[in-house]
């Protein structure tokens, strides 16, 4: 089985558990906060209307929780999206094999912020996993425009799950 086919295998609150996890496994591996992530973004992604959109909302609205389907959604679509990354398919091929989620928590929220943080951290950062020299993360080290277009793609991508964000961000 693929690791696309186990991503889709899973109910929704392993989905946003196994998100959550990755997502902290990723901000973990880097001590790039917003203003550094904003600074080493590509021209063409940050010139996109979603992210042009995220640098002018309010910060009260990152602290607001995604609706559940939506979160569910952009979570499945982010970790389908990092599987079809041969740079990103062994970490959660490695993941999806060894990580044990004992959480007992019935509801698990995925806050607005948690999402465009991850999206940004995509947007800036070359990401590279294997079992010999585990999680990399170059920050500003997006070079290639075949790079840079990929990542343009999962932005627009994660974006049109969450109708709700644009509106939120138009505000």
């Amino acid at each position: 089985m693929t690791t696309i086919e186990k991503i889709q295998q899973l109910d929704d609150f392993k989905v946003l558990r196994l998100y959550e996890h990755l997502s902290t496994l990723l901000f973990e591996a880097t001590d790039a906060d917003v203003a550094t992530l904003t600074q080493h973004m590509p021209a063409d992604i940050a010139a996109t209307p979603e992210i042009q959109q995220v640098q002018k909302a309010d910060e009260a609205v990152f602290e607001e929780p995604m609706d559940n389907t939506e979160a569910v959604a952009f979570a499945r679509q982010s970790l389908t999206l990092l599987a079809t990354d041969p740079a990103t398919e062994p970490l959660i091929a490695d993941t999806l094999q060894n990580w044990k989620d004992d959480s007992m928590i019935a509801g698990t929220i995925l806050a607005i912020g948690a999402a465009i943080s991850l999206v940004m951290l995509l947007a800036t950062s070359e990401i590279s996993y294997d079992k010999k020299h585990g999680l990399r993360i170059g920050i500003g080290t997006i070079k290639q425009k075949d790079q840079v277009d990929a990542r343009r793609r999962v932005i627009e991508s994660l974006f049109k799950i969450i109708p709700k964000l644009r509106g939120m961000l138009g505000k």
